[in-house]
């Protein structure tokens, strides 16, 4: 209830103010810009940077959204290692069940090394439980590395026409409450006669305001 009262107050901010507008128009154009250059300008190496080990899995842990309950990711670690590599099963094609990621198993990982986290599995080679044929498990990442800078591209772009719709809605779109103190703001700026000044309001406007 707290935050659909929170997203009723912001609506009606964006509708009878400008400040939100342009606010958003900033945050949409620099986030836009931001994703634009680095996608462009190859900064995120690391996406492309698809390294390989392997190994046998000496420990694996079930990890679970704290709030939800729902699934988030495998904890993988090697033995003779103590690096964690996260993997998300429900992105692997084909399907790879969680039964399958046991103690001894030998496979060969590749991965991705984002800042500041774990490792993430892009792909999982495991020996097929009927005939020890080994199976590769792929993300769309690992198959089609381009359609993650197309994807990025597209978001961007996105970005950068919300931040440009929002910009013109701050320019153009009426808003009520912010013209409203305008006008005030102006009426009171406005210089006032003599007759004013030594008479005070005139008769007409005192009765109307009686």
């Amino acid at each position: 209830m707290p935050n659909l009262l929170n997203w009723a107050k912001f609506i009606r901010m964006l509708v009878s103010t400008r400040w939100p507008r342009y606010l958003m128009a900033g945050i949409a154009l620099t986030l836009g810009m931001v994703f634009m250059v680095g996608t462009i300008a190859g900064a995120l190496t690391w996406l492309r940077d698809i390294k390989h080990t392997t190994g046998s899995l000496a420990s694996v842990a079930r990890v679970d959204d704290s709030k939800t309950g729902a699934y988030r990711y495998d904890a993988l670690v090697l033995t003779g290692s103590s690096q964690t590599y996260q993997v998300d099963v429900t992105t692997l094609s084909p399907s790879l069940a969680e039964s399958s990621l046991h103690t001894n198993a030998a496979m060969e990982l590749w991965y991705i090394q984002p800042p500041f986290i774990d490792p993430q599995v892009v792909a999982i080679q495991l020996a097929s439980s009927v005939d020890g044929t080994p199976i590769t498990y792929a993300t769309d990442l690992y198959t089609h590395p381009g359609r993650l800078q197309a994807s990025s591209l597209l978001f961007a772009g996105l970005l950068l026409v919300i931040g440009a719709l929002a910009t013109a809605a701050g320019r153009l779109l009426p808003a009520p409450e912010a013209d409203r103190r305008k006008r005030e703001k102006h009426e009171q700026a406005k210089p006032r006669s003599y007759g004013q000044m030594v008479v005070g309001i005139p008769p007409s406007r005192r009765t109307a305001a009686s």
